[in-house]
């Protein structure tokens, strides 16, 4: 089986019929894909950004501009330099549009029968690309299929990348995690707002894939620590691989990371006016930011951007993996907080042409993306998706694992669904116990 060519929403969006709604902020002018879904395209969840500060939440004098939200006319600007992309053409990694420094915005996709006030699943995704490419118009986040399958809202993140998103230095100050931070504004936005698209804000889970898991445990840790009386914005999450296993990085740690992107800029670091000097667009262009990353200009050690223990977004004292362990990371300080774990085995031949199940291949699965899928495929899917959902009710209801964590729920390389033993189990564990803050 060929893989035919997917259509970007947009394509399908333009030839729809437009549908409105009306938020706090005034009223959004979607589209309607081909098989019936509501979409919303780049709507702001916060105000652009400055750089290498903290984003800034609407006002509640805030309009929305009036305008069809129903193209793709930017991304987060990012380095070039994308292995993890290749094989696929930029575009359908990126989407249409220019690079931004103002990547602020949720992509919404609503089944076709939504309407206000409705109590609709919520299902928040953090897109991955190792924190430094991609976007949330990427077409393996295309929600149009799965959202009208499974009569559930879909809403995915764009959030800064990159240097802009994650450069953190000491000396001068710069807390760095603003990527994390756009995330969580956009989660608080979420809930604020989502019941003008039939969505409930108490029945929110959040999800990620490879570094989109990575944001949503750091959004966990931060959940874990909110002062008292005030609620998280999701009530479950989902990773999609790449947890923390070790202390992030602090800013000191970090500072010859912010000194080799100055020089390599022919800026001095230790310059009283760095700050303004690299917040300055006239001053540094983005163009040049970025060049010197994707070149290694900047040292192969140096070229990628992370998060980091700042004390505020990621709080320092227990530190990261100690509080982690002690079970506070869980709801209400609870020991034993039900979890559930699987593993996927099989995804559909044509997508895997060497054979393996590699990494991110199964996002057709969780996204349903039909166009990928032939029939008996497509039913496949499905059935993975009710069974998960099923003992994701059953571990709610009971609150409590209802199986060992050595055992998982497994879609098998014969395409049979089941509970495992997870071989690895007891190797793993012993390799993690000698990471930093793991023994």
């Amino acid at each position: 089986m060929s893989i035919p060519p997917i259509p970007h929403i947009p394509d399908e969006l333009q030839k729809g019929v437009r549908i409105v709604v009306e938020t706090k902020y005034g009223s959004l002018k979607g589209g309607r894909t081909t098989n019936g879904a509501a979409v919303f395209l780049e709507v702001p969840y916060a105000l652009p950004p400055v750089r290498f500060e903290d984003p800034k939440p609407l006002p509640p004098d805030f309009v929305y501009e009036d305008k069809d939200y129903i193209y793709e006319t930017k991304h987060c600007v990012q380095p070039s330099n994308d292995g993890q992309g290749a094989g696929t053409a930029p575009v359908d990694r990126k989407g249409y549009g220019e690079p931004s420094e103002d990547p602020l915005f949720v992509n919404i996709v609503c089944p076709s029968t939504f309407k206000f006030g409705g109590k609709l699943p919520v299902n928040v995704y953090i897109h991955g690309g190792f924190l430094q490419f991609c976007s949330p118009h990427h077409l393996i986040s295309q929600a149009q299929y799965v959202a009208e399958s499974r009569n559930e809202i879909f809403v995915n993140i764009g959030y800064r990348i990159s240097v802009l998103g994650f450069l953190a230095c000491d000396e001068p100050k710069i807390d760095g995690n603003f990527g994390f931070k756009d995330q969580w504004l956009a989660l608080q936005w979420v809930s604020e707002n989502i019941s003008s698209f039939g969505g409930d804000p108490n029945n929110v889970k959040l999800s990620g894939m490879s570094a989109g898991g990575h944001s949503v445990h750091q959004i966990l840790h931060h959940a874990s620590r909110l002062p008292a009386g005030q609620q998280s914005p999701f009530r479950s999450a989902h990773l999609q691989s790449n947890g923390i296993m070790a202390n992030p990085k602090t800013p000191s740690e970090l500072r010859p990371a912010f000194q080799s992107l100055c020089r390599a800029l022919n800026l001095d670091p230790n310059a009283p006016d760095i700050l303004e000097t690299l917040r300055d667009p006239a001053k540094v262009p983005i163009g040049a930011m970025m060049k010197v990353i994707e070149t290694d200009a900047v040292g192969v050690e140096y070229g990628t951007y992370r998060g980091c223990i700042d004390g505020n977004w990621m709080a320092t004292t227990p530190d990261p993996m100690t509080w982690q362990r002690s079970g506070d990371l869980a709801h209400f300080q609870q020991v034993g907080f039900p979890i559930f774990r699987y593993e996927i085995r099989w995804t559909p031949e044509q997508l895997r042409p060497k054979g393996l199940v590699t990494h991110g291949t199964d996002r057709c699965i969780w996204s349903l993306r039909t166009p990928s899928l032939n029939y008996p495929q497509t039913k496949k899917a499905i059935e993975w998706l009710d069974t998960f959902d099923k003992e994701i009710a059953a571990v709610e209801q009971q609150g409590k694992p209802m199986h060992e964590l050595n055992e998982v729920l497994t879609l098998k390389e014969d395409q049979s669904i089941l509970w495992t033993e997870d071989k690895r189990w007891d190797v793993l564990m012993n390799i993690a116990k000698i990471l930093p803050g793991e023994s």
